[in-house]
């Protein structure tokens, strides 16, 4: 007997958030931010928030994606839809006011803007522009930043990427005006809609048994086939203390050239430094680090049927804390291409596809329970009690394309990202570059790294020496 079909009727180009993009906006609901974030520096002067809306205002007739909005189903039967809707500058392009011209001050700034999420049904994206900004890494006078968010309902890092490069770059290209781009063309009567959301929520739910079969039967098919990554328990560290509603933030230049380790990719000597980083800020605080451990995204391969935006799925890696730093990134090396063997496997695919078929008000209560779940398991780290799983940081690497981005007629000169803290991983690293530009940054609460400097040099000093 096969597998069972997930397809939903109607569901792949209405607009209608797909399942498994719902989860993030759910999440964000329940007071867990999910949003994604880049960082650009511009080297000129001159520009406020205004300028930059008028600067991008064709770009946007030319981008569907930032046409549209989030419109919930009546009495949260079914999941929400894309509608197309042109919206007002007010909701998406703000000024970014630092407590001075400052690159330190900025970054403050952009801290306590991440602190909140947007609103997806308000407006799934937003800029952030700081005017005349000096001392910004690599440019030499005024700069301007600007900080672009996006809802991970939206798309996923690589879909951001391309949004970013269809507002900002030099010749805007098809391939990334077009991404996250399926939006209906309006809402009908609510009573309409109402019950065409009910019969949506029948349907998922009468194949929501064959779905799990299917589930199980994939299950046993992987574990039959490919070494499981297990979820171990350690002494809690602070790392994974739930974080407050504060942030810090580090953005560290790095030479492209440098970075590259013959038989590494950056990304695997990039761990390398953050393990060695972070094993020794905890030592310095007298904590345990030997089971050091980070989610990893890993993109879904572009021939694998899959529905939704976000098309990636998070790898549980070893930091490899206990091996000595010349062979800590051949060990990373390993981990990754452990998990990505996993995640990759068809039949996780069908696993993780099961989502497809969860009704919404199954989903939505699995999430609060999660959320419920996650936060207690901060606290617990927070109070240093009882053990807690091995992931003390989230980590992404992405590669933004050629650089030939600009505002006006100034250019771009710094990119950068960061993943978003959760209830239990109270430090995010990225790994974003364009061009010949590339930055590590950090991401964290006070609660999880109280001397940020300290920690910042650590990683520095890692860096250099990795």
């Amino acid at each position: 007997m096969g597998d069972i079909e997930l397809e939903i009727p109607g569901d792949t180009t209405s607009g209608r958030l797909d399942p498994k993009d719902a989860t993030f906006w759910l999440s964000s609901r329940d007071g867990m931010p999910t949003d994604q974030y880049f960082l650009l520096a511009f080297a000129g002067g001159g520009l406020d928030a205004e300028a930059v809306a008028r600067h991008i205002d064709a770009r946007i007739e030319a981008t569907p994606a930032l046409r549209k909005r989030l419109v919930d189903s009546p009495g949260g039967l079914d999941y929400p839809v894309w509608v197309a809707q042109r919206l007002p500058h007010a909701d998406t392009c703000t000024a970014l006011i630092p407590s001075s011209p400052t690159w330190s001050a900025t970054l403050d700034a952009v801290a306590r803007v991440l602190s909140g999420a947007l609103d997806a049904q308000v407006s799934p994206w937003q800029l952030h522009v700081g005017t005349d900004i000096e001392g910004v890494p690599g440019v030499d006078g005024p700069a301007t930043v600007v900080l672009v968010r996006f809802s991970h309902a939206l798309t996923d890092g690589a879909g951001g990427a391309a949004l970013v490069r269809a507002m900002f770059a030099v010749t805007p290209e098809p391939g990334d005006t077009a991404v996250a781009g399926i939006a209906a063309a309006a809402t009908r009567s609510r009573a309409v809609t109402a019950l065409g959301d009910l019969g949506r929520g029948l349907v998922r739910g009468l194949r929501l048994p064959g779905g799990l079969i299917s589930a199980m039967r994939a299950g046993r098919r992987m574990n039959a086939r490919i070494e499981v990554a297990t979820t171990t328990v350690a002494p809690a560290l602070s790392y994974s203390a739930a974080p407050g509603p504060h942030r810090h933030l580090s953005v560290i230049p790095i030479d492209l050239d440098r970075l590259r380790r013959s038989g590494f990719t950056v990304t695997e000597t990039a761990l390398a430094a953050i393990s060695l980083a972070m094993q020794r800020y905890a030592e310095e605080r007298g904590e345990d680090p030997s089971a050091l451990g980070a989610h990893v995204t890993v993109a879904v391969d572009k021939d694998t049927a899959w529905h939704g935006e976000n098309r990636f799925l998070p790898a549980l890696i070893s930091l490899s804390a206990n091996v000595t730093p010349p062979d800590r990134a051949a060990a990373i090396r390993s981990s990754l291409r452990r998990e990505r063997a996993r995640l990759r496997d068809p039949d996780m695919t069908s696993m993780v596809r099961l989502a497809e078929v969860v009704p919404r008000p199954i989903l939505t209560a699995v999430s609060r329970r999660s959320a419920r779940d996650q936060r207690s398991a901060g606290r617990r780290a927070a109070r240093g009690a009882g053990t807690a799983p091995t992931v003390h940081t989230s980590f992404t690497s992405l590669r933004c394309g050629d650089g030939q981005l600009s505002v006006g007629d100034a250019p771009l000169a710094l990119i950068a990202g960061f993943p978003v803290l959760s209830s239990h991983v109270g430090v995010g690293h990225g790994l974003y570059g364009a061009g010949p530009m590339l930055t590590l940054s950090v991401l964290s609460a006070p609660e999880n790294i109280v001397e940020r400097d300290r920690y910042r040099e650590l990683l520095t000093e890692a860096l250099a020496e990795i």
